[in-house]
């Protein structure tokens, strides 16, 4: 006896966010290379070669932000959904290799400080911070983890351009150039160690691990505690995307159960993988008989 359960669900996450943010982010680039030759501010400059890579980033994410909407085929039988996953963990090297890049001049910077011209540096933060912010706006908040990394590549962007602010104001009312690098090095780790984690959970769900915060060993002792439940001799569960969470289980009854019991117990079993936020449950059912046990033998 086996059961099929899923849930129908709106994967259907906005696009337009993804070309927003890419034309905002693009555009503004150029803007902050040639105004930071202008104005010779190598931090300023450096910012947009790694705004540049999140412009590769965002066009990225867009790509299998629609792929993942693909609906479910012979090729896919769960759909295109963890596209979105890869997209992820690409965009999540790349936000670290970015990273790396701004450290490098970021500690460049500080044994070779430059003297850039504090106004034009606060002119450029403040239109860095303008743009970026409308950018990260369209994603904060979302679940999905492709939209999730590219949220934190476009708040490392506006955190940088606060950086660039507040080195600009103190550099203009105390020529202390170092400070630039000290608060680029400074958002560079934290916003790093923020991408390792999220890239950690993207790896558990490309690797088919268990939702985070599901006990699978305390659910299995629930359904093994339901009445007229003899075994579980399989259980499964893991993740598509965050939002889909996939639970296989085999069971095995105890002999004599007639249809309307066996009902009542994948409803008992699916109510409780519900508790664990599975939303897409398979149920197969034995009896004794059919599994070849021994009644008395538990």
């Amino acid at each position: 006896m086996h059961e099929h359960h899923s849930h129908t669900h709106d994967h259907r996450h906005h696009s337009s966010g993804f070309a927003g943010a890419f034309w905002i982010n693009l555009i503004f680039s150029f803007v902050e290379l040639f105004g930071g030759i202008y104005f010779g501010s190598i931090a300023v400059v450096s910012d947009a070669i790694h705004d540049f890579s999140d412009s590769i980033s965002l066009a990225l994410g867009w790509y299998f932000n629609r792929v993942s909407k693909r609906s479910v085929d012979n090729s896919f039988t769960f759909g295109y959904r963890r596209f979105s996953i890869l997209g992820a963990i690409i965009n999540g090297l790349i936000l670290l290799v970015g990273s790396g890049i701004v450290l490098y001049h970021a500690l460049s910077g500080l044994f070779h400080p430059g003297n850039p011209q504090a106004l034009g540096m606060i002119g450029l933060a403040i239109g860095g911070i303008l743009f970026n912010g409308i950018a990260y706006f369209q994603f904060h908040g979302k679940k999905g983890m492709n939209e999730q990394m590219v949220s934190l590549h476009l708040l490392e962007d506006v955190l940088g351009w606060v950086a660039v602010l507040v080195g600009g104001c103190i550099h203009y009312f105390f020529d202390f150039p170092l400070i630039d690098p000290i608060l680029a090095i400074f958002i560079t780790i934290i916003i790093s160690w923020q991408a390792v984690k999220r890239l950690k959970k993207c790896l558990i769900l490309i690797l088919q691990g268990v939702p985070s915060g599901v006990d699978m060993a305390n659910l299995k002792l629930k359904i093994l505690q339901l009445q007229g439940i003899h075994d579980v001799s399989d259980i499964h569960g893991w993740s598509m995307d965050e939002e889909l969470a996939i639970l296989t289980i085999h069971v095995i009854v105890k002999n004599n159960l007639d249809l309307k019991e066996i009902s009542e117990i994948k409803e008992e079993i699916r109510e409780i993988g519900k508790q664990s936020k599975f939303n897409h449950i398979t149920i197969e059912v034995e009896d004794f008989q059919t599994a070849g046990i021994n009644e008395n033998v538990h």
